[in-house]
């Protein structure tokens, strides 16, 4: 599962890239809470959607959608397979699976938390690192 930031007209959403269609994250969940997309019918799902919907409301920044954990991560893309992998067809409500050319995909992570650099010259076990070199090497 290939997780995107997208958007389509004014509004930025989360979503899931799969081939040439862009599966709209939060109108898919919003969907799961209503029980829009009948996977009641579908046993081999419970504890997935079960999964999904106790995460609460429809993460709206992939921000939120990552704080979620790896369990609820792993439950959504398994979903997300089985929905993709099906033979059966489906109706999904308006909006939830858009082709690619209709939405522009922008970074990830629209607003990072606090990016840290570590300089990877600086190790604990050696200290002097930089004296030890031979002369006329330097780090860049």
């Amino acid at each position: 599962m290939k997780l995107v930031t997208f958007e389509t007209g004014d509004e930025e959403r989360v979503g899931a890239l799969k081939g040439n269609f862009v599966g709209d994250l939060g109108l898919a969940i919003d969907s799961l809470h209503s029980g829009a997309l009948g996977f009641e019918q579908r046993p081999e799902l419970q504890k997935a959607v079960n999964t999904v919907v106790a995460g609460g409301a429809s993460p709206r920044h992939m921000i939120d959608l990552l704080e979620r954990g790896e369990a609820w991560g792993r439950a959504l893309e398994e979903i997300l397979e089985t929905v993709t992998a099906s033979r059966e067809p489906l109706s999904l409500p308006q909006g939830v699976c858009l082709p690619l050319e209709r939405v522009r995909l922008r970074a990830p992570l629209l607003r990072p938390g606090k990016i840290v650099c570590v300089d990877s010259t600086m190790n604990p076990t050696e200290p002097n690192r930089a004296s030890n070199r031979p002369s006329g090497q330097y780090s860049s």
